[in-house]
C-alpha cells in the first residue's frame, strides 16, 4: 500500500460510521461522516443514524466531508464521495434514473440487465449503463469525466453520443468531449473508501444477496444493526 493510500485510509478512519444490511432497492446501507437526506418532498435533514433511509423517486442525498453507500437497484452498489449531491429521479422495474448535481460517484454494477438499465444524469450529460461493471462519474461546472473500468455505457454529452467500453475514459464539457484509455481509477479518498466497502460487502453477503438475487433473512439482517463508530458485524478497519 502506497503512502498516499495509507494517508487516505487514515482520513477515512477518522470519520464516524454507521451501517445497516440491505433491504429494498433504494436502501442507504452505510454512512460515514457528515451527510443529509431529502425524503418525502421535504427539505434536507441531517442523517438519522438510528434509521438510515430508503430513497424513493424524488428523494436525494448529499455529503460534506463524508461518504454514502446506496443500493439504487438490486445488485448495484453506489458510493457518493465528499461534497457530493445525488437525486433519485425515478426507480421502478424498468430501471433507475439518478442525477448527480455535484461531486463524484463510483458504481459497482454487479447485476445489470439491458431491460433495466442505470441512467445517470450530470448537467447536460446522460449516461446509460446496460452492462455489469465498474463505473466512475466526476461532475463539476469546470468539466466532467466518465470512466468505465469494466462494462459498457453510452454517454451523451457535448452534442455527441459515445459508447464506452473497458478502460475508456471520456472527459467532457459543454462543447467538447475527448476519449482516452486508463488503467485504474485514480487513487483518492473515494476510491479507497469504495474499495474497503466492496471488500466488506463481499464477505458479509451471500452470493445471491451480493449479486442482487435475494434478501438477507430477517434473523440475519437483525444482527447487522449499527451504533456510533461501527456496526457489530463491521470489521474494525471500517
Amino acid at each position: 500500500m502506497t503512502a498516499r493510500r495509507l494517508l487516505l485510509f487514515a482520513l477515512c478512519l477518522a470519520l464516524p460510521a454507521f451501517a445497516q444490511g440491505p433491504k429494498d432497492p433504494g436502501s442507504v446501507t452505510y454512512v460515514q461522516g457528515a451527510a443529509s437526506f431529502k425524503t418525502g418532498g421535504g427539505e434536507f435533514q441531517p442523517v438519522n443514524y438510528d434509521a438510515l433511509p430508503t430513497l424513493e423517486s424524488g428523494d436525494a442525498m448529499q455529503t460534506e466531508i463524508g461518504y454514502i453507500e446506496l443500493i439504487p437497484i438490486r445488485g448495484v452498489f453506489l458510493c457518493l464521495g465528499n461534497h457530493g449531491k445525488l437525486e433519485v429521479v425515478s426507480r421502478d422495474d424498468s430501471g433507475v434514473t439518478l442525477r448527480l448535481d455535484q461531486g463524484s460517484v463510483i458504481i459497482d454494477a454487479l447485476n445489470v440487465k439491458k431491460k433495466a438499465p442505470i441512467t445517470l444524469l450530470a448537467g447536460d450529460s446522460k449516461t446509460v449503463i446496460t452492462s455489469s461493471g465498474e463505473y466512475r462519474m466526476d461532475y463539476s461546472d469546470a468539466g466532467s469525466g466518465l470512466q468505465v473500468k469494466k462494462g459498457k455505457a453510452t454517454l451523451t454529452a457535448a452534442g455527441t453520443e459515445q459508447e464506452l467500453k473497458k478502460r475508456q475514459w471520456a472527459e467532457f464539457a459543454s462543447d467538447n468531449l475527448s476519449l482516452t484509455k486508463f488503467k485504474d481509477f485514480e487513487e483518492d479518498s473515494l476510491t479507497t473508501w469504495r474499495d474497503n466497502r466492496m471488500t466488506y460487502n463481499a464477505t458479509v453477503y451471500t452470493s445471491r444477496e451480493y449479486f442482487g438475487m435475494g434478501e438477507l433473512p430477517d434473523a440475519e439482517r437483525a444482527g447487522i444493526g449499527h451504533q456510533p463508530g461501527t456496526s457489530p458485524r463491521m470489521p474494525a478497519q471500517f
